[in-house]
């Protein structure tokens, strides 16, 4: 198949930079960024950071990724926006995925609980930091992510609540237990 034609000014390289920047300025997260930033290198690297690549070139690359169905619609929609975006840039003038099949995702497969054998034998294996992060995401339900950008601010003591920023910039408040708060006051110093 050939190459879709590009466009005289961008390579692959400044395209990318061009399309983290649009993103950033949209309001992404820097986590979002740093996914994009990561997912278009290694498709970058993979077809030799050309930016007129062919339905091929993306098949081949999407085919050979070992990840998981729904990881798999991701990184094609990151491909579809990123060459989406290349066009309305005038660099290319058509998009590699125009003709593949869109890739849905499935919906959330529930996830199995740990059983309490399971939670004794992480908490017998961890180290007493550990053992206080464990029961802080145990107590609470947190994303470690979440966890990880709690803030003095976000602490209500009396309630035993914290307010946590979730994905998108969601905002809300979850109760800690007392495990919970004892272990969150051991990690802060206050214990």
């Amino acid at each position: 198949m050939p190459h879709i034609s590009e466009a005289p000014g961008a390579s692959y390289t400044e395209a990318v930079a061009d399309y983290l920047l649009t993103l950033r300025a949209a309001g992404c997260s820097e986590f979002t960024l740093n996914d994009r930033r990561r997912l278009l290198g290694r498709f970058g690297r993979h077809c030799g950071s050309r930016l007129g690549v062919s339905a091929s070139d993306v098949a081949t690359y999407l085919a050979d990724l070992d990840i998981s169905h729904n990881t798999l619609a991701q990184y094609a929609s990151t491909l579809r926006l990123f060459f989406d975006h290349c066009i309305a840039q005038g660099w290319i003038l058509q998009s590699p995925l125009a003709t593949l099949p869109k890739i849905k995702q499935r919906g959330q497969q529930p996830v199995d609980p740990l059983t309490m054998d399971e939670i004794r034998r992480l908490l017998e294996a961890a180290s007493p930091q550990q053992t206080d992060i464990l029961l802080i995401l145990l107590a609470s339900g947190l994303r470690a992510g979440e966890l990880a950008s709690i803030r003095e601010p976000d602490i209500d003591w009396v309630r035993g609540q914290v307010r946590v920023r979730g994905k998108g910039g969601k905002e809300r408040t979850v109760a800690l237990g007392e495990r919970g708060r004892e272990a969150l006051r051991r990690q802060l110093g206050y214990l």
